[in-house]
């Protein structure tokens, strides 16, 4: 289940980094998780407080983010670092609930050449 969790995040949040417009096209497999809740303003707080932490908290820091509007919120926590010659990738506890649904994964984000995280498949 949590593998499954997991690979959900993984293309939720390609389409999330992307930039892409497709990302709310297709949400029908995604509808028992919190993601799926998510408001544009709930998905930019989340996207926006996840590439602050990869760029910045250091490892074993938990940063939260919450929408007062809608009650939705979560926390990351940066649980390690590892840097490779051409690239650095940290591993990452993302807990998030909306609309009283919660889940908890832990996933790997991993910064390209041009400097963008992405998630590892």
């Amino acid at each position: 289940m949590m593998r499954i969790a997991a690979i959900l995040l993984w293309l939720v949040l390609g389409f999330c980094f992307a930039g892409g417009s497709s990302m709310a096209a297709n949400w029908g497999f995604l509808k028992d998780t919190p993601i799926s809740n998510f408001t544009k303003e709930d998905m930019q707080l989340f996207t926006d407080t996840l590439k602050s932490g990869l760029d910045h908290a250091a490892d074993g820091a938990k940063v939260s983010w919450s929408n007062t509007e809608t009650g939705a919120g979560g926390t990351l926590t940066f649980l390690a670092t590892r840097e490779q010659p051409d690239t650095v990738c940290r591993q990452v506890q993302i807990a998030n609930k909306a609309k009283g649904r919660q889940g908890n994964v832990i996933h790997i984000f991993c910064r390209n050449s041009a400097g963008e995280w992405k998630a590892r498949q």
